[in-house]
């Protein structure tokens, strides 16, 4: 081997270092929007609108039952597709969607919470 490849070689790898760690920052702070929009939606725009029903609270556990408890499912069926990128884009857009139908609560709590769990499989296994 000579000097030449050992040099290229060193390049490549600090080179894939370098472009793993800008992935994992990219993801981290998107996954702080993705979840900030979430709870930022249910505690700040349906809690004080609920606040004295138990509605506030049957919206949020319905919302936790699909954002971490169906994941599981939806990972098999990710295994299947292994379209990440495609998936974590499907959950960005679920997400905002939500927000289309903030006078719809049950609506928007069902696009938030499957939009936040698509994005916790996809974005995990896209890094």
């Amino acid at each position: 081997m000579t000097a030449d490849c050992k040099i290229c070689s060193f390049f490549y790898v600090k080179n894939k270092v370098y472009w793993s760690m800008r992935k994992l920052l990219f993801y981290t702070g998107l996954h702080f929007l993705i979840d900030l929009a979430c709870i930022y939606f249910l505690t700040g725009m349906m809690m004080p609108r609920f606040a004295e029903h138990e509605q506030w609270l049957f919206l949020a556990v319905c919302y936790n039952l699909l954002a971490f408890a169906w994941p599981a499912v939806w990972g098999c069926l990710a295994d299947l597709l292994k379209k990440d990128s495609l998936l974590t884009v499907f959950g960005c857009v679920l997400v905002f969607a939500g927000y289309l139908f903030d006078r719809a609560p049950y609506i928007a709590v069902f696009f938030l919470g499957t939009g936040n769990g698509w994005f916790h499989i996809s974005a995990v296994r896209r890094y």
